[in-house]
């Protein structure tokens, strides 16, 4: 690895610690070049922008999130119920590391959308995957066949996602400290799968 790609890369690493701790607004263009050791010319010269830097290092987080997600939407041995609470618990994890993560994906998705479901999924349909599969099955054993498995897949993705877009107003309605919202998500864990479940008729 050459010098230039060694700074880059250093450079990234140090940027992914202060995303992650403080988001990307809390965060300053100097608090990456004091914490990584350069000046603003050497940032520039590799991302040219906080904005551009944000974006490759979310892009990385979030690739690697997914291929986590997709793993478990493969699984041939794990049951419906099993992907559903492995889901719940693998996103709610990942999202409270990373919190930056799903208002990055949300902006990609409303102005680059096809490139970045592309990115994720490696072009594989939603139908082919076992988790889809399977709940279509569950649907059609419990007789919901009038639901749209998409429909399903909404609402989990709703009821995972939108706490932590939220989070500022439930903390408000709920007169909530970090730790106290903090153990609201901790319970949503149990709680997710079992909604779901009762949608689909179990």
């Amino acid at each position: 690895m050459s010098k230039n790609q060694t700074s880059k890369e250093k450079i990234k690493e140090v940027a992914r610690t202060i995303f992650m701790k403080k988001g990307y607004a809390g965060t300053k263009t100097r608090d990456i070049t004091t914490a990584a050791g350069i000046n603003l010319a050497a940032l520039n010269y590799h991302y040219q922008s906080k904005e551009n830097l944000f974006k490759e290092v979310m892009m990385e987080s979030m690739s690697s999130f997914f291929q986590q997600i997709l793993a478990i939407f493969r699984n041939e041995e794990s049951t419906l119920e099993e992907k559903l609470e492995q889901l719940t618990v693998e996103y709610i994890g990942r999202i409270k590391t990373q919190p930056d993560i799903p208002f990055f994906i949300f902006s990609e998705l409303r102005f680059n959308s096809r490139a970045l479901i592309t990115q994720i999924t490696g072009g594989e349909k939603l139908e082919n995957l076992v988790f889809f599969r399977q709940l279509k099955e569950q649907l059609k054993n419990k007789k919901r066949e009038e639901i749209d498995p998409l429909q399903i897949i909404a609402n989990l993705m709703s009821m995972i996602f939108f706490p932590f877009i939220a989070k500022p107003m439930l903390q408000a309605f709920g007169d909530m400290n970090e730790q106290q919202f903090d153990e609201l998500i901790e319970k949503r864990k149990k709680l997710i799968p079992q909604w779901i479940y009762q949608m689909i008729g179990e």
